[in-house]
């Protein structure tokens, strides 16, 4: 036998051959280690509303408990509103006649006067000298005064018919001027009322006087006085 030649090129690759028979299973692994916990899954959408369940039977009334201990006593509420009125009552019988009360003697000073054919001068009382009343005297009708008898507040007013020219009056006390008008005369008779509350003590004077020269106090001119109430 000669010697051994040198090996040749590979071949072409052959085609594959049918495919052998399914082998046997093999045997069951050993567990592996606990994977890693997955990431949370979305939440799911809601339910639907389940149907109601059917009324229960009522059941058995129970027996009567004992009586609870009284409760201590609540803070007093607000007061209500006022009720409606109620119905007026039967009329009670007379009542005992009452002890005799104290008699208080009042006493009084007032006058009233009128100008009638009396002067006008100014800056002096004007002289008044029909007297309406003049019961208690407190009216001079020789000085034209009033002169105080019972310490007191008083009331005084005079009332004077303006007519032909102007006229400025005045209330004096003890001579000083307390209240004054001026009245002006157009075309027809006017009147000029003054009014004055003063407080006077014994002795105390008022008088009406015309204020300047230029006078229009006629006839039906009047002037009154009266104590409201004593003082000390």
């Amino acid at each position: 036998m000669g010697a051994k030649g040198e090996m040749g090129n590979a071949g072409a690759t052959g085609p594959m051959g049918p495919a052998g028979m399914p082998g046997r299973n093999g045997a069951r692994g050993a567990r592996g280690p606990n994977g890693s916990p997955g990431a949370a899954g979305s939440p799911g959408a809601a339910g639907m509303p389940g149907p109601g369940g059917a009324n229960g039977r009522n059941g058995i009334n129970g027996a009567k408990g004992a009586d609870g201990d009284p409760g201590a006593t609540g803070a007093t509420g607000p007061q209500g509103s006022q009720g409606e009125p109620g119905y007026k009552g039967e009329r009670g019988d007379p009542g005992m006649p009452g002890a005799p009360g104290i008699s208080i003697a009042w006493r009084r000073s007032a006058f009233c006067v009128k100008l009638g054919t009396g002067s006008v001068t100014s800056n002096q009382p004007i002289a008044f000298q029909e007297i309406l009343y003049n019961e208690d005297g407190d009216y001079n009708i020789a000085t034209s005064t009033f002169i105080c008898r019972l310490a007191g507040v008083y009331a005084f007013h005079a009332y004077n018919e303006v007519n032909t020219r102007n006229a400025h009056t005045a209330i004096i006390v003890n001579g000083r001027r307390v209240y004054s008008n001026f009245q002006s005369y157009s075309s027809y008779p006017e009147m000029s009322t003054l009014g004055t509350i003063v407080k006077l003590k014994v002795g105390d004077k008022v008088w009406v006087q015309a204020i300047d020269s230029d006078t229009g106090i006629c006839r039906n001119s009047y002037f009154m006085g009266y104590l409201i109430y004593e003082c000390k």
